[in-house]
C-alpha cells in the first residue's frame, strides 16, 4: 500500500512450496509479518524494516499454513 502494513494472510500455496519474503527497499516503510493472525506461523511477529538492511524470511507451505523456516538480516 506504500506505507507501513501488516501481512497476516498469504493467498495460494501448494504443499511443499517455499516463499522468500524480502524487506521493502524504501526505508520509510515497515511490513510486519503477523504470527497466527491468518495463515502464517512464525516465531512471533516480525517487523521487516525497509532501507539498506537486507531482511529475509523463508516460509514453507504445509498443512494449509505458511510456516517460518528461518529469518536473516545482513
Amino acid at each position: 500500500s506504500g506505507t507501513a502494513d501488516d501481512l497476516d494472510t498469504i493467498n495460494g500455496g501448494t504443499e511443499g512450496d517455499l516463499l522468500l519474503l524480502a524487506s521493502p527497499s524504501n526505508g520509510a516503510h515497515t511490513i510486519t509479518v503477523k504470527n497466527g493472525t491468518g495463515n502464517i506461523v512464525c516465531n512471533g511477529d516480525f517487523a521487516m524494516l525497509g532501507g539498506t538492511n537486507k531482511i529475509h524470511m523463508l516460509l514453507l507451505y504445509t498443512n494449509s499454513k505458511w510456516n517460518e523456516l528461518f529469518r536473516i538480516s545482513f
